[in-house]
């Protein structure tokens, strides 16, 4: 069966050296970044930040999709396809130095902790 990112239970238990031979299908659901996050990868500033959260979505609405109120939380733009916008041709980031907390920590964190949509490169 093949790993598909909607559905946790077709996920692979994950293990170091998974990640390198993979399609990068983690990189194909919602990203959820903090202020500190958008700052890191340069997508605004400081100053951004201090005007608040209806500037920052009407000034990078290309980058971010929406905010969560509940969780504090931005949520990135996806390409059509649904890969991230930071995905290269090779399906690797292209901003790996200054990926957001959530990259960071998975998949240590996620909808299956412990777990990643891993599939094979062909």
């Amino acid at each position: 069966m093949a790993a598909d990112p909607d559905r946790p239970k077709t996920w692979r238990k994950w293990k170091k050296g998974l990640c390198d031979d993979c399609q990068a299908f983690c990189c194909r659901m919602p990203v959820e970044v903090t202020s500190g996050d958008l700052i890191r990868m340069g997508i605004c500033g400081d100053f951004d930040i201090e005007l608040g959260t209806k500037h920052i979505l009407k000034t990078f609405k290309a980058e971010i999709k929406s905010f969560s109120k509940a969780s504090e939380k931005y949520t990135l733009e996806q390409l059509s396809n649904r890969d991230c916008l930071y995905l290269d041709q090779n399906r690797r980031c292209s901003i790996y130095d200054r990926r957001p907390d959530t990259c960071r920590r998975h998949p240590l964190v996620g909808p299956r902790p412990g777990f990643c949509a891993y599939e094979k490169k062909i």
